[in-house]
Parts: structure tokens; C-alpha cells; sequence
């Protein structure tokens, strides 16, 4: 079994797991039976839009079946829960988290974890921070 975990550096198993999925610049990727590691470039980290659907999709082609992140948007997780890849919550190194779900420790995510998609609200909406309400003309 193959397990993707998104990280901000090709480290390997030393590697941390990163904080983000869809942007993480690599996923470290783990064959459980061998325990080869492999680090690839996550196309999403440099999408302009849908990050974490092109990140989910890398994940699909790279034969993975299992996905060890921190948190997880809704489109990439229902593309990921779709296709019958399994994601699970870990913190902590690679080779932490690879240990954990090995001994069936990691708790499997039931949901996505963020709000639907819009960037935590950083200004991305039509108003793009200037308000859309209130007084005045919008400038």
C-alpha cells in the first residue's frame, strides 16, 4: 500500500507533515511493504485556481490509496473519498505518522476539515475587501 503525505520539503521520512494539503510544495510518498520513499513536486502548490483538485488528482495518479494530512478542503477530499482513497488526520514527522497507521492509530477523516473553499476569508469574494454594502460607492 502507497501513502501520500503532503510536505514543504523532500526530506523523506524526516520530512514534517505540511500544514496545507492543496498547496503543499511536495507529497512524500511511502510503500508501506518496502518502505521506499519518494518526494514529488505537487502540481496544486502553484495553481492559481483549484489547488487542492489538482492536488487530489496527482494524488489518484500516483497510485496512492491512502492520504495522511493535517486538514483537507471539500473538493479535494471528495474527489480523494470518490475514488476510494482513504484520508486520515497525523501530525507530526512522515515517519511518525507511517509508524501510527501502521498500528491503526490514526484517526480516518469522516469529512473535509475547512470551510467551503473560499481561503479562510482572506478578501477572495466579490467585495475583494472594500465592502459591498453599507454607504457610499464602492471605489
Amino acid at each position: 500500500m502507497k501513502v501520500a503525505i503532503p510536505t514543504n520539503g523532500e526530506r523523506g521520512l524526516d520530512e514534517e507533515v505540511s500544514n496545507i494539503f492543496g498547496r503543499a510544495p511536495f507529497f512524500t510518498i511511502v510503500d508501506l511493504d518496502s518502505m521506499s520513499v519518494v518526494a514529488k513536486r505537487n502540481p496544486g502548490s502553484l495553481a492559481q485556481h483549484a489547488a487542492g483538485v489538482a492536488s487530489a488528482r496527482a494524488i489518484l495518479n500516483s497510485g496512492t490509496s491512502a492520504v495522511i494530512t493535517r486538514e483537507i478542503g471539500p473538493n479535494s477530499y471528495e474527489i480523494l473519498r470518490e475514488a476510494g482513497v482513504k484520508v486520515f488526520s497525523g501530525v507530526g514527522t512522515v515517519k511518525d505518522v507511517v509508524e501510527r497507521l501502521k498500528r491503526g492509530e490514526l484517526e480516518e477523516f469522516k469529512e473535509h476539515t475547512r470551510g467551503f473553499g473560499h481561503d479562510l476569508g482572506r478578501g477572495r469574494g466579490f467585495g475583494r475587501g472594500f465592502g459591498r454594502g453599507g454607504r457610499g460607492r464602492w471605489m
